[in-house]
């Protein structure tokens, strides 16, 4: 590809199928730095892997820099504020008449951008019939993934200070809310291969003096990668591994958390799927009876673990908005709560403080700690409360759950299962 006609090589590529095209990379589009190559191939590779990864929020936003200037003196006074408090600008993004007046660099991910200002100027005012045809551009890019912050004039001119805050403010709150979800894909897209109870280590681990194994508590780092709750596993007969039995050390862990029953994944197949009527108001009804019949199965269920349920089910890899939106309607006559991790749904009057801990039925049902409710999570330490009395009680907690290595993110979700045991132990 860093040949001359290398794009043309990448072009017969990714154009070969028909009717689906799946990507195996060991690297992802933002770790391609545009500026250490002039080969169109890698430049095109780069917007190829953005796409596969991203959708078509990717299309918009390709790596081409600007293609046109600010338009009005009003975009150019909105761009310097921005960029007095730290915002990169890249002027009209886009392709063809979808182009955002300014798009806001995303500070972590390479060639991606945040957010889209959009100013009532020169495209607004040219417009013969401006204001329908600007919501409906706008329809149009947040259709394709942007994030769309909209800046009136009139607003500008008569306060700017606070009109520049609020903007500032709500960039500041989208980065927030881009970072957390990274954070929990990183910690629910992780990856055990699981043969017969023993954990394969992932591909190109992290070195190992940035980790130490989690039976030496001194010597423990705490890293930002996510892990899988491995043990303990229930002892099953399942049929790709008939008899199969637990270590002795993941046996011995089932006296000393407390027994909720177990945790099983769904079987949706027996519901007739169509995901071309997904959207479709006669279809209510069948997505209605999956979400319950998920929420009765592994309730209490991160929101976002139903909806990827529900998403895999029909064949889909990717939850987007819309598909989320339409779950969504389904879920008012359940209790929420909100936790670090996510929302949590449950069934109907059935939220409590405390939950026993609902062991994995196999290797596939084994969740991550952000996937595991507090009441869950708090339960075990109720019943161990030697734990506390630990030089580092999330560590033990961990150990006990069968995590092998303790992420940053996780450790902060023990410590609040932590705190509400103490609160609960302090009242009784």
């Amino acid at each position: 590809l860093n040949r001359d006609g290398g794009e043309r090589r990448l072009n017969v590529a990714v154009t070969r199928a028909r009717q689906e095209l799946i990507v195996f990379s060991g690297f992802t589009a933002d770790q391609i730095d545009p500026n250490r190559t002039k080969a169109i191939g890698v430049q095109h590779l780069k917007t190829f892997l953005d796409f596969a990864e991203r959708g078509a929020v990717a299309l918009p936003a390709q790596e081409r820099g600007s293609v046109g200037t600010l338009e009005s003196p009003f975009e150019e006074a909105v761009a310097a504020e921005l960029e007095k408090r730290g915002w990169t600008i890249v002027p009209q993004v886009g392709i063809s008449g979808f182009r955002v007046d300014i798009g806001i660099r995303h500070p972590d991910l390479a060639g991606a951008y945040l957010a889209g200002v959009e100013c009532d100027g020169a495209t607004y005012h040219s417009s013969a019939t401006a204001r329908d045809r600007d919501k409906v551009r706008e329809q149009v890019l947040r259709g394709l993934g942007w994030n769309i912050v909209r800046v009136w004039s009139t607003d500008w001119w008569f306060d700017l200070e606070g009109c520049t805050e609020r903007l500032h403010a709500s960039l500041a709150a989208l980065l927030e809310e881009s970072r957390r979800k990274q954070a929990e894909q990183q910690e629910s897209e992780a990856t055990i291969q699981w043969d017969m109870g023993h954990k394969v280590d992932p591909i190109d681990p992290l070195p190992a003096e940035e980790f130490a194994s989690i039976g030496e508590p001194e010597n423990l780092s705490l890293i930002s990668e996510p892990e899988l709750v491995a043990a303990p596993v229930a002892t099953v007969e399942h049929p790709s591994a008939p008899g199969a039995v637990l270590p002795a050390a993941a046996n011995s862990m089932r006296d000393s958390v407390p027994m909720g029953g177990l945790y099983r994944l769904t079987n949706l197949s027996a519901f007739t799927i169509s995901p071309d009527h997904f959207y479709d108001f006669a279809y209510r009804g069948t997505l209605r009876t999956m979400v319950d019949a998920v929420i009765e199965q592994e309730g209490p269920l991160r929101e976002d673990v139903l909806a990827q349920r529900i998403a895999r089910a029909h064949g889909w890899l990717r939850t987007g908005n819309k598909i989320r939106e339409r779950i969504d309607l389904h879920l008012r006559d359940f209790d929420r709560t909100d936790e670090s991790s996510g929302s949590f749904l449950w069934k109907k009057g059935t939220v409590v403080d405390l939950l026993d801990y609902r062991m994995p039925f196999d290797a596939l049902a084994r969740r991550s700690i952000a996937d595991i409710p507090i009441a869950e999570l708090a339960a075990v330490v109720v019943a161990n409360k030697d734990v506390l009395e630990q030089s580092d009680p999330a560590l033990d907690l961990a150990r006990m759950l069968g995590v092998e290595r303790l992420a940053v993110i996780s450790r902060s979700r023990l410590d609040e299962a932590i705190d509400r045991a103490r609160r609960y132990l302090a009242s009784t």
